[in-house]
């Protein structure tokens, strides 16, 4: 009686906690109200189990036992609350022009019913049906109405109730048709009418993804969209689910969790038990803070002190003091922490927009990353095969860990992060927009996708890679599977259709509205974005000296070499694009917007690691469907658009300059020895190279990870400070004695440690600023005048745009220059050795990689050399 007590509190609570969170959109609030209606689900079914029939009820529950007398009942479970944009519903019938009302009767005439009460329809019986169907209310305006045979309907007439979305519907002769949602203000005998529509037979789930066989909830994963918005009232707090979690897990309740208590669903694909853990662990995680608005100015003039005059300083801190006390800054921090309040991250949305998704410039050089793998052993196809085949076999195996959400949560300064970028990466793919693009991510769809994409002389095709049983294929027989492809695309003469992907974004576009206007180029190009990853066999490069050879490298990771060599064998939108060459050049390019740098790290050493533990084993010999050869119908406006293309692309290959330096001398052993942190050793390194070469300070950029907050990203540390200044105008001053120089090198690797903490929690200044600059042009109000001046366009200037990418890997990440007239630096400090890939524009005539690697290198030797001296001179 216990246990009942118990599944019938439940029932109470989940009830409510549906009911209070009826009007929300998508993300992390349907995720929580998903986890309610599962443990709705089972509570009701534990309690019908037992046949709990006299059990004291609650007042939610008074007509029960009127409502189980007038008909037997089957249940309709799992439906989204809502259609938005990233979720996809599969009503595949066929709309007729009748209209019914929701309660048809066998004489097909319509009849007027009362809504049920939603919380008394939910104590409805199980039935012993392998069917899990479901259905969605679009809204009570929209009076649609769908039907669907239920093979197994054994009553003229039954009644369901979707629990998720309180829709109470009646079957008759085998069809279901829906009222509207139910509403408990509906007068009696209030009439609602939708449109008929015939389904599918096959019909039984929306998506996996989201409903379950009930062992456990699959956390909802998706791209957050502009379309996100929530009101207070919106919010289901991190505290009642805790609560409600609690509550499950007490007393005898684990019995109803147990496989046996219920049959489960029939589903798309197998679900394994998710862990409470990842849940608990992400709703724990806190919300973004807004940084004072005092402390951020007061920061962005100490940042500005070094790099503009002192005219242009005091011109700014005049505008400063209005914004203050004007009134202005106070009505948009408020305005700020109003978002903070009504958002799960005020930032995100923003970021996305700004930084990636409103950016109008090619993602190939200038905004997706390239990793460099080190050089495989192998120069033939057949190791070529070999590799792609191990590198796919581990990143499915990694995907598995995304699958049962067993990834291992990461710690910075033993606190968790935030980890749904990792849920990003996979099956996810940027779509170009007239003015804006967006981000889809294809995990969330009805069927999450099994097949990744291969791409071999421009030619695009489909590669299962899992078997029917739902075991991903063997390295033996993906390498069977890459054979067929590789001999089935052996004509180099294709377009290049791939390379359109690297086009200006406006441009691309349009294009790609020319391109997906004939049916086949649209299933085809569908067909990529859905991909769960892409894997590029390239051509061997031209040979270079093994000193160039890591150079060359970063650029066809960054570019393909051209229209000539690799740049059509990609799909640029594709989050993750894996480069296998012919010649051992390997590495891959990822599209930025969806994720930022670890994730694809983490990534990286995983695969590395399952690379060089697995061995080729031969498989059985299972007849495998031949991959499937996507078709592209070449208009001559698509072709004309490849050709304009291939022109633009083999423009940004000369004007890109690219230089990796493999810096041997010492890695982060040597400033940890003098208790210095490797990374800011490095930055200042960074500031004295670039003050060597153009005797002045510039703006300079580096990522910081905001993912100790909910869906975090990156805020900014402002390398050039003015402690960092003074080190290098004093490294340049022969009357400083080395004792000085040290004490201001250490004053500069603090400032910069403190920067770093401040921006990891959220205390930095770059994206507070973004936020009122946003929020100003939000209000349609004039903008602030501290947004137009000149200081803060010289501030957000970074001359040097660089990130420290971490990697057990021996491998280097690039990435193209902010600015026309700057520099990209990435680099991999590992114990022994940095790697620094550094690149710039050919068109400045000011910048020039190799030399400012050779000044890099310089300025790490000589601060070694300083850090050495006066130890000597101590001792």
């Amino acid at each position: 009686m216990e246990c009942a007590f118990d599944a019938q509190n439940l029932i109470s609570i989940s009830l409510r906690k549906i009911q209070s969170s009826r009007t929300q959109r998508g993300g992390i609030k349907l995720h929580k109200n998903l986890l309610v209606t599962y443990v709705l689900r089972n509570a009701r079914q534990f309690y019908m189990s037992k046949n709990l029939s006299q059990t004291q009820r609650t007042h939610h529950y008074e007509d029960v036992a009127a409502v189980r007398e007038r008909h037997d009942y089957l249940e309709l479970t799992g439906s989204l609350t809502e259609l938005a944009d990233d979720f996809y519903c599969n009503f595949t019938g066929v709309e007729s022009d009748t209209w019914h009302c929701g309660a048809h009767q066998p004489i097909g005439q319509p009849a007027e019913v009362a809504h049920q009460d939603a919380s008394a329809c939910a104590m409805v019986s199980p039935s012993d049906s392998d069917l899990m169907v479901s259905e969605a209310c679009w809204s009570c305006a929209d009076k649609s109405s769908w039907e669907l045979p239920i093979p197994n309907a054994q009553a003229n007439q039954k009644t369901v109730l979707d629990l998720d979305t309180h829709v109470v519907t009646t079957v008759t002769n085998g069809y279901f048709h829906s009222d509207c949602c139910a509403q408990s203000k509906q007068p009696q005998g209030a009439q609602c009418y939708g449109k008929k529509r015939k389904m599918d037979t096959s019909y039984h789930i929306v998506d996996p993804e989201f409903y379950l066989p009930d062992f456990g909830p699959v956390p909802c994963k998706r791209m957050r969209t502009d379309e996100d918005s929530h009101s207070d009232s919106d919010q289901l707090d991190s505290t009642n689910i805790s609560n409600l979690i609690s509550v499950l897990g007490s007393g005898g309740l684990s019995e109803f969790l147990r496989s046996g208590v219920v049959k489960p669903c029939r589903l798309v694909r197998p679900v394994t038990q998710i862990p409470e853990r990842s849940l608990v662990h992400q709703e724990g995680l806190p919300k973004l803070p807004v940084p004072p608005l005092k402390q951020t100015f007061e920061r962005y003039l100490a940042a500005l002190e070094p790099i503009v005059s002192e005219e242009e300083l005091d011109h700014t801190r005049q505008l400063v003091e209005e914004f203050l006390k004007g009134g202005v800054g106070e009505r948009l921090q408020k305005g700020l922490e109003r978002r903070a309040r009504k958002t799960e991250n005020w930032l995100s949305e923003w970021w996305m927009q700004s930084a990636y998704l409103d950016c109008r410039m090619p993602v190939a050089v200038y905004t997706s990353p390239g990793v460099v793998l080190p050089r495989m052993n192998f120069h033939d196809r057949q190791g070529q095969m070999r590799f792609a085949a191990k590198l796919i076999a581990g990143v499915l195996d990694f995907k598995k860990m995304i699958d049962t959400d067993t990834l291992p949560i990461e710690y910075l300064s033993k606190k968790p992060l935030c980890m749904d970028q990792y849920y990003q990466i996979l099956s996810s793919c940027r779509i170009p927009g007239p003015k804006r693009d967006t981000v889809v991510n294809h995990t969330i769809g009805k069927t999450p996708p099994t097949h990744i994409t291969v791409v071999h002389n421009f030619q695009f095709f489909v590669l299962d890679v899992y078997n029917s049983d739902g075991t991903p294929l063997t390295v033996d027989q993906l390498y069977m599977q890459l054979e067929k492809i590789w001999n089935s695309s052996l004509q180099s003469n294709k377009e290049p259709v791939g390379i359109l992907t690297s086009q200006h974004r406006n441009t691309w576009g349009k294009a790609y509205n020319n391109l997906i206007k004939d049916k086949t180029n649209k299933e085809s190009v569908r067909a990529i974005q859905k991909s769960i990853f892409t894997v590029c066999l390239d051509a061997p490069m031209p040979k270079v000296s093994d000193e160039l050879y890591q150079s060359r490298a970063a650029a066809q990771m960054l570019h393909g070499g051209g229209a000539r060599w690799n740049s059509g064998n990609r799909w640029f939108d594709k989050t993750l694009q894996f480069i296998v060459g012919e010649d051992g050049t390997c590495g891959l390019v990822y599209e930025h917007a969806p994720a930022e740098g670890p994730p694809i790290v983490f990534l990286i050493d995983y695969v590395v690691k399952y690379i060089r533990r697995t061995e080729m084993v031969r498989s059985p010999m299972v007849p495998l469907a031949m991959p499937l050869k996507l078709r592209f119908n070449i208009t001559p406006e698509v072709k004309r658009d490849i050709e304009k293309a291939k022109q633009n692309m083999n423009m940004m290959v000369h004007d890109l300059d690219v230089k990796v330096l493999m810096f041997s001398h010492f890695g982060k052993n040597v400033p940890k020895q003098h208790k210095l942190s490797p990374d800011a050793f490095v930055q200042i390194a960074l500031q004295l190279a670039y003050f060597r070469m153009y005797n002045l300070c510039c703006s300079t950029y580096e990522s910081a990870s905001l993912r100790m907050f909910k869906y975090g990203r990156t805020d900014a540390i402002r390398a050039t400070t003015v402690d960092s200044f003074k080190f290098v105008q004093a490294m340049q001053d022969p009357a400083k004695q080395n004792s000085e120089r040290l004490v201001l090198l250490q004053n500069a690797v603090q400032t910069h440690k403190e920067n770093t903490y401040n921006a990891i929690y959220g205390q930095a200044i770059d994206r507070h600023l973004l936020a009122l600059k946003m929020l100003s042009i939000e209000d349609l109000t004039s903008m602030p005048e501290i947004f137009m001046d000149t200081s803060f366009a010289v501030a957000h200037h970074y001359n040097l745009s660089t990130s420290q990418v971490g990697s057990k890997t021996d491998c280097a990440m690039c990435f193209g220059p902010m600015v026309p007239d700057g520099y990209g630096v990435c680099y991999n400090p590992m114990d022994e050795h940095i790697n620094i890939a550094i690149t710039a524009f050919n068109s400045c005539e000011e910048t020039h990689a190799a030399k400012f690697a050779q000044a890099v290198e310089d300025a790490l030797l000589d601060m070694r050399a300083l850090l050495e001296d006066t130890a000597t001179a101590e001792q």
